[in-house]
Parts: C-alpha cells; structure tokens; sequence
C-alpha cells in the first residue's frame, strides 16, 4: 500500500456542509458579488461578522474576495500614511456603507 492510499483510508471527515449551507452561502456570495461590482473604486465602511470594520475603496472583487484599498497609518510615524489592500471573503460581510456619492 502506498503512503497516500494509507493517508485516504486513515483521513476522517470532521465537518461537512450540509446542502442548505451551501446553498445560502452560494447565494449570499452572489449577491455581495453583484453589490460590491456596482460599487467599484468608491469609497465605503465595511463591517464584518466579527464586528471589524473598515473603511476605504472598493478595487476588486472576485467569486469570493472583496479587495478594499486602505490607509493605513505607520506606528513609528505620525505623517506616514501607506496604503494597504485587505483582502476580505464576500460572505463574512455584514454591512458595506457607501461614503460618498
């Protein structure tokens, strides 16, 4: 037997998403796909899942990732401000607030 018949017979699923998981998440992400496209290089506050949030320019956006352009400020400096793309997943999104119009 080889090492990776060995590795498929000893691996265990520990979680599976049932259909109706997926189902919604699929659908959410669609939709935050479809929002966040409409809205590229404006400025808006993101708020995710976890209460984090962010503010600065919608640059891209994929099936998953929403790409949010910000500034960042460099502790060592008071004057230094560079900017930063943070990578966020579509559907851990709760509010996106456009800034201006």
């Amino acid at each position: 037997m080889s090492l990776s018949e060995h590795l498929e017979n000893q691996s265990r699923i520990i979680y599976e998403a049932n259909d109706q998981h997926i189902a919604t998440v699929q659908e959410v992400r669609d939709r935050m796909l479809k929002h966040c496209g409409s809205h590229m290089h404006k400025h808006v506050r993101v708020q995710t899942l976890d209460g984090h949030i962010y503010e600065g320019m919608i640059l891209h956006v994929d099936r998953s990732i929403l790409y949010l352009q910000i500034m960042m400020q460099d502790p060592r400096s008071f004057v230094n401000p560079y900017n930063v793309i943070l990578p966020l997943v579509l559907y851990e999104l709760l509010v996106i607030t456009l800034l201006y119009t």
